[in-house]
């Protein structure tokens, strides 16, 4: 009768990114999961920055995106909720930019006056300057 060796397996050291959780505390796979619906969105919204949304196929976007064409619906129903998560990203950021700024009037001495980050600027401009020129393409 033989005895069964005990097989040990090499243990990841502490502080390897698999054991650790990351700072906003999702795991592996959620942060796998939202670096995919990330990487459709920009492979969407470039294509859509280049042609008209009903020549953007969902084809089109999975391949410029490299993922298959059902990991586009495990993270998006359609083509037009694609559309719809830009407007959510960007609802919180024209929200904020849309508040009154504080003033003395108001009884807030000794606040910093809020400026606009010129990075977030930028991206509102881009983000009137795509919404014009569709426009102005599905015009013409």
């Amino acid at each position: 009768m033989t005895r069964m060796q005990k097989v040990s397996y090499p243990r990841a050291q502490p502080g390897t990114p698999s054991l650790e959780p990351s700072p906003d505390g999702a795991g592996r796979r959620e942060r796998r999961r939202v670096e995919t619906r990330e990487r459709l969105y920009e492979a969407a919204m470039t294509l859509l920055s280049e042609r008209d949304f009903e020549a953007v196929t969902i084809e089109m976007i999975t391949e410029a995106a490299d993922v298959g064409k059902g990991t586009f619906f495990n993270h998006f129903a359609n083509k037009e909720a694609i559309v719809g998560y830009r407007y959510e990203r960007t609802l919180p950021f024209l929200t904020e930019m849309l508040q009154p700024a504080p003033s003395v009037a108001d009884g807030r001495r000794g606040e910093e006056s809020r400026s606009v980050d010129p990075r977030r600027a930028g991206h509102a401009a881009n983000f009137d300057r795509d919404a014009s020129s569709r426009r102005a393409q599905r015009t013409q």
